[in-house]
Order: structure tokens, then sequence, then C-alpha cells
């Protein structure tokens, strides 16, 4: 798929302000004269929220930048962030110890005439009220992971390099590169047409011989209407198979031979 209009993110631990410098990969398809070098960004705040978070005695900043490239295959930095995690602290349970402790106290006797089963029933339910209670106590007590968070101030550099002179020698390399670069575009663009114009006509083929199949029928035998179907699924093998080459020289004329067979 297209890489245009997408993100990406990186992160990493570090306590300093940050030069950020885009540049392309070494590549032949750039001309010779062109600058390696896409963008510069100065990322500042880092440095001043590292101390202050030196001072509360935590640890070293997670940075986290987010790259995208918009539709135009623009690059830039659309976010940058600074954050330190503070992990809860551990509870203990006495709330619920004592919750506990004061359920099993002795409770006041019951009259001699109170049935010993409906004693019971009390206790189990005096029982399950006193768990719910202590559920509800060490939900209460659970705390949230702390998160600090600083946005920090993204700047671009615009002070690139500024193309300097070339030698006609030089000039007439990129004049080249971005010639073929150009021919190869239009390569692409071809190969997209002729491939969309087989697949268009060998659908409309097989289309008509199952959609108009009495009328088909009636003019044609089975063996023609299998010469067809199977030069139709040939065509576009073949067809997908030499897409990859780099010239349409080399891709079969299929389309033609296709017609010849379907319009007899």
């Amino acid at each position: 798929g297209s890489k245009l209009d997408s993100k990406k993110t990186i992160a990493f631990h570090h306590d300093y302000d940050i030069a950020c410098d885009l540049s392309y990969d070494a590549s032949a398809s750039l001309p010779a004269t062109a600058s390696m070098q896409i963008a510069s960004y100065n990322i500042t705040g880092v440095a001043d929220f590292a101390k202050e978070m030196a001072a509360k005695g935590l640890d070293k900043p997670k940075v986290t930048l987010t790259f995208r490239l918009d539709s135009s295959g623009l690059i830039s930095i659309s976010k940058a962030e600074a954050t330190v995690e503070v992990a809860p602290v551990a509870t203990n349970e006495t709330n619920n110890t004592n919750e506990t402790s004061a359920a099993n106290e002795t409770a006041p006797e019951e009259d001699e005439a109170t049935p010993s089963n409906e004693t019971d029933v009390n206790a189990t339910d005096a029982e399950a009220k006193t768990d719910k209670k202590g559920k509800k106590s060490k939900k209460e007590k659970k705390e949230k992971k702390k998160v600090y968070r600083q946005e920090l101030v993204v700047t671009k550099d615009h002070g690139l390099e500024v193309a300097k002179p070339h030698s006609p020698v030089e000039i007439e390399t990129s004049l080249g590169k971005l010639a073929n670069l150009q021919r190869l575009d239009q390569l692409r663009k071809e190969k997209e047409e002729a491939k969309n114009s087989v697949e268009s006509y060998s659908y409309a083929v097989k289309n008509r011989i199952y959609d108009e199949e009495e009328a088909v029928n009636a003019v044609t035998t089975e063996a023609q209407r299998e010469e067809v179907l199977a030069l139709v699924s040939e065509t576009t093998e073949v067809f997908c198979h030499h897409l990859a080459n780099p010239s349409l020289d080399d891709v079969p004329n299929s389309n033609s031979n296709l017609i010849i067979v379907a319009g007899r």
C-alpha cells in the first residue's frame, strides 16, 4: 500500500534538548547535486522537564516523537512530548482486617426460644456483608499510575545548506537521472492502463458468456466456450506475471489474441 499520509512514532529516554535532522538514504536514483538533507528541527523543553523530575527524585523522561508523511510526500514532526511514569504506591489491607475482626466480635445472646437455624442464617448474612465491605475497601484503595506529561516545543530550522553552482557535467548527469525517473513513472502508468484494459475485456467476455447463456449457447459449441474461458484465465495470469518486467516490450499481446478468439 501507499506510505503517503501515514505516521510513525519513536520513543526513547533522554534528558537534554534535541536537534533532529531528517535526510534521504543514499540512493542512485537521486541526482548527484541533490542535497541529502530534508529538514532540521530543534526540540526544546526536555532539559527543563528532566531537571524538574530529578528534583522530585524521579527517573529520566521518555521522549516520544511522531513523524507524519502527508499526502504530498512532505515529512514533518507532528507531535513531541516527554513523560515520566510513577508506579502506584503499594497499599496494605489494614482496613479490611479491622472490619473482619469487628464482624467476628461476640454478638448479644439471643432468647432461648430463638431457633438455632435462624441464628445460623443471620451469621451467614453478616459474613456476606463483611466480605462485600472488604472487597469494596480494596477497590477504593487501588491507586492509578501517575504520569507527568510535558508538551515539547518543535521549531523548524530553515538554515539548510544552499545549493552551490555545479559543473556542466554534473548538471547533465542530474538532468539525465531526472529524465530517467520521469520515464519510469510514465512506464508505470502505461502498465497500469494496459493491465486495466486486459482485465476489463476479460471480465466482459466472461460475464457475457454467463449472462447471455441461452443466446451464446445457440451459436457456439461447448468446446468453443471452454476455449474462450481458458484463454481469459491464461491471459490474466500471463499478463500479471509479466507486469513486473521493466519493459512493456516483454508483455505478450494477449489482449489481441483474446479479441480474435472471442469475436469468432
